[in-house]
């Protein structure tokens, strides 16, 4: 770990910044592209900047038969939320590793985006009492999407999120 102080702290601050810019105009392009696409660009923004940091990123995604695809604004949530999560993974937890999986539950019509980072976690009955906007902005993205987030977390053990959306349109 490094302090906030140091050189290499303040020049993953600025490449944080740069890629949040990227994100915002990468979601302007991505209206009315597959959720899958939004993700595999998300990814690709992400992994060099994970490894940089030492965190290994496991990607898998299950998407059996025809899925049927999530309307573009919960699409557009479900994406943010991964984001959110991985932004939180980068400046917070201090992991060496974040799984992220990706299904669509054909049973329940839904989408699923889990992000789970082997972190130091936190005390999730402790978060009422926090100022920051990171959980609260993800659990409102998610229903917005007509969907929920679940956390799950305590002291030493990481952090699972995992959001659902409902699918909407079937992907031909």
């Amino acid at each position: 770990f490094y302090t906030e102080n140091s050189a290499q702290f303040q020049q993953d601050l600025q490449r944080l910044r740069e890629l949040d810019l990227r994100f915002v105009v990468d979601s302007m392009d991505a209206q009315g592209e597959p959720v899958t696409t939004r993700l595999a660009r998300l990814r690709h923004r992400l992994q060099p900047v994970l490894e940089r940091r030492g965190v290994q990123l496991v990607w898998n995604m299950d998407l059996p038969g025809h899925p049927r695809e999530p309307n573009p604004c919960s699409a557009e949530q479900l994406v943010s939320v991964v984001q959110e999560a991985l932004s939180n993974v980068l400046q917070h937890s201090g992991a060496t590793k974040v799984d992220i999986n990706v299904r669509y539950v054909p049973a329940t019509d839904l989408w699923q985006a889990e992000v789970c980072d082997n972190g130091r976690g936190l005390d999730v009955q402790q978060l009422a009492h926090c100022s920051g906007t990171g959980i609260a902005g993800m659990q409102q993205r998610a229903r917005l999407a007509g969907g929920q987030l679940v956390l799950s977390s305590q002291p030493g053990e990481g952090t699972r999120v995992l959001v659902s959306v409902p699918g909407g349109e079937p992907v031909v």
